[in-house]
């Protein structure tokens, strides 16, 4: 998912601003716009292109980084992988399409593209420069604390970014009357240039310019971006580390930055390796967890659970740099790291990262891989090289001893506030909840098979997350019969177990080696359609059997596989 923004003020529409429209209709699946003191004829344009409006006046003077991290609020609910973000006058270079933006997001977390500015019949080529233009999103959405100059992206952008080989051309200044504008607000706002060099202030006043020529451009940014590969490909590679200090914030970098760092007033604190985390002696239980919090169903209710239990849980987004990572971590100085997958391009680095400063590392999954086609992960992902590996596959202990792996079976369990059953009238007979799997073809001839022959509804084929959270409760309540499956493999199934039960679902569930003594009141089949269709038949005209087993399994649920319960196992584990 790509998302576009920008902010829109007064009088854009009758400039540069559709053909920007124009540039996120092109490049984005959904765009928001801010509306900030702008007219009807901004309104009406951006309505035309079909795109989400904000409206936020504030002075723009004074509030720029409010409003804009205020906008990041609603750019998060449209569940954005990708970011793009352009002022209301400029204009991507015609090379650079969807598909090389996604190919850029393989270099760099951030993207810095190279702004034209557009003078005069021509170009300032002095004032032009690079800047962020697209970022990938990691929930640190924090600009620059300042009223103006703060960014069109968020501040941790423009000291991770990679540069793309493609200009933006922006036409906010091509005018001598835009220029002269410029001249005034900043006069206005910042007198005393605090915020931007004079200088740049003063180039303001020039009417001269260069002469335009894209392909002496495109050239000098193939080199300047050739340079900036290399210079990256070093950094990916080396294993030496600084920590550096400044204003009470402390960072790890990589020694060919030391230079430039202690230059711009920072001061060295030591060197990775030579030192181990320090240890707080507070009693209190302090976990750094590298995952996705957007979501409550993700790991977001996990670190909830954690917290319940008393432990100071920081969040960090995993796709955040893993510098910036590794300097959090050290700050924090947690008791462990924890992680789900850790999806972040530089995985490793972060977990030999912490192994260099002694900071335990757990890595907590779902999945199953033995015998599943994501098996060969096993020896690639990072996360299997934590310290302890929880996973719910109670069935390969043998398989995860021989590759070395410090392997413990942990159960899932149902986030606390959600465990609970609701009453209603009954619409459905038959459901069935998640997507189709194209794996387990097994199940979907199942299923097939109950439509066939019942009233069934599946719930979330197309879109996991089509009932979620307390829907769940409610449409449980709603429902007779609930048919669960897992893919088949010893001592192992997926959360639609705990799911289901949890929120007071009567589940017919597929036998499986170990479930029965997890799940003692839970009804099963042994596999066949035969046994499956007896087991329907007979449970959908037994409502205070259905009812009582419900209740039962509840009960055991709350007792045994509540979230809370489990963050407590893996502490006794861990600690």
């Amino acid at each position: 998912m790509i998302v576009g923004y920008g902010i829109c003020g007064p009088g854009e529409a009758n400039r540069y601003m559709r053909a920007t429209l124009e540039e996120f209709k092109r490049l984005c699946d959904k765009t928001i716009i801010v509306l900030n003191n702008a007219g009807e004829a901004e309104r009406s344009l951006v309505e035309e292109f079909g795109f989400q409006i904000k409206e936020d006046n504030r002075e723009w003077g004074t509030n720029q980084h409010k409003i804009k991290e205020d906008l990041m609020e609603e750019v998060k609910k449209l569940y954005p992988t990708y970011c793009v973000c352009l002022d209301m006058d400029e204009v991507f270079d015609p090379d650079m399409s969807r598909e090389k933006l996604l190919e850029q997001f393989q270099i760099g977390d951030a993207l810095y593209f190279y702004i034209v500015n557009l003078w005069g019949d021509g170009w300032n080529r002095n004032w032009s420069f690079w800047n962020i233009r697209a970022w990938k999103w990691n929930g640190d959405t924090k600009f620059e604390n300042r009223p103006l100059h703060c960014g069109l992206a968020p501040a941790w952008c423009y000291r991770f970014a990679s540069y793309a080989p493609y200009y933006v051309n922006h036409y906010g200044l091509k005018e001598k009357e835009s220029r002269q504008r410029k001249i005034e607000r900043y006069n206005k706002y910042d007198p005393k240039a605090k915020y931007k060099d004079r200088s740049y202030y003063e180039a303001l006043k020039n009417d001269r310019f260069d002469n335009l020529d894209y392909k002496f451009i495109r050239e000098q940014l193939k080199k300047e971006v050739g340079s900036q590969k290399k210079r990256n490909m070093r950094h990916t590679q080396q294993r030496e580390f600084y920590y550096v200090e400044r204003g009470g914030r402390q960072v790890d970098i990589p020694a060919h930055q030391l230079k430039e760092h202690l230059g711009r007033g920072w001061k060295i604190v030591s060197k990775v390796g030579e030192v181990v985390a320090k240890k707080r002696d507070d009693g209190i239980t302090r976990i750094a967890y590298i995952g996705n919090f957007i979501n409550l169903w993700d790991e977001e209710y996990i670190a909830k659970a954690f917290e319940e239990l008393g432990c100071e849980v920081l969040r960090i987004p995993e796709r955040t740099n893993s510098e910036v990572i590794l300097g959090m971590i050290e700050n924090f100085q947690p008791s462990f790291v924890l992680t789900a997958k850790l999806n972040n391009k530089n995985d490793k680095d972060i977990i030999i990262g912490c192994q260099v400063r002694g900071i335990p590392t757990v890595s907590w999954t779902f999945d199953i891989y033995w015998g599943y086609p994501r098996e060969g992960q096993i020896q690639q992902k990072a996360f299997f090289k934590a310290d302890y590996v929880f996973t719910t596959d109670g069935g390969h202990d043998a398989e995860w001893k021989k590759l070395g792996i410090n392997h413990i079976t942990l159960r899932q369990g149902i986030h606390e506030p959600e465990c609970y059953a609701k009453t209603a009238e009954k619409e459905y007979d038959v459901v069935f909840v998640g997507s189709y799997n194209r794996d387990n073809e097994e199940r979907n001839a199942m299923l097939d098979k109950v439509a066939e022959k019942y009233d069934f509804h599946w719930f979330g084929k197309e879109d996991t997350n089509a009932v979620r959270l307390t829907d769940l409760n409610e449409l449980y309540a709603k429902t007779k019969i609930v048919v669960g499956d897992s893919f088949p493999s010893p001592n192992y199934w997926s959360n639609r177990v705990v799911e289901t039960l949890g929120r007071g679902g009567f589940l017919i569930h597929r036998e499986v080696e170990g479930i029965k003594e997890a799940y003692p009141n839970l009804v099963t089949y042994d596999g066949t359609w035969e046994d499956l269709d007896k087991k329907i038949s007979y449970y959908l005209k037994q409502n205070k059997r259905r009812e009582d087993i419900i209740q039962k399994n509840l009960a055991h649920v709350k007792e045994n596989y509540t979230c809370k319960k489990m963050c407590e196992q893996l502490l006794a584990h861990v600690l």
